[in-house]
């Protein structure tokens, strides 16, 4: 990706990431990740790393990926959220997935249970989506 489409980019996250209108004193509001976790934004900076550096896949009707995740249960309950997607294609089998994810070294977020782990997912899914509109240049 040519170095002004990434500065563009960029630009572009770190504005929708900004605090939101000034609310009541005339403060800035919350900025759309701070009820994500530090684990949490890791998986948004891949996600968005791989759409930097043109690693997303364009899918059939135009959309593209740049995350595809996948939730694993634990002995004791708890559930990680990690990617499948590596090296510019999906891995189907999630435990291979999930020892590459490992292998990474970045701290992939764990949670209680699958459906704390479903809500997060849902919550940083839709920050993924905007970013995704703004690559394909449907938000300014």
């Amino acid at each position: 990706m040519a170095d002004t489409r990434r500065a563009t980019l960029e630009a572009q996250f770190k504005r929708l990431d900004g605090p939101s209108a000034p609310g009541v004193g005339g403060k800035p509001g919350p900025s759309r990740l701070d009820a994500l976790s530090p684990d949490e934004h890791n998986v948004l900076k891949y996600a968005r790393d791989r759409m930097l550096n043109g690693q997303a896949i364009t899918n059939p009707d135009g959309t593209i990926t740049s995350f595809k995740g996948a939730r694993m249960s634990f002995d004791d309950g708890t559930v990680m959220l990690f990617p499948t997607f590596w090296d510019g294609k999906v891995i189907a089998d999630p435990h291979v997935a999930m020892q590459k994810a490992i292998a990474s070294g970045i701290r992939w977020p764990i949670y209680k249970d699958d459906a704390t782990a479903a809500a997060a997912e849902s919550k940083i899914h839709r920050i993924m989506e905007s970013d995704s509109d703004v690559a394909q240049g449907r938000v300014k």
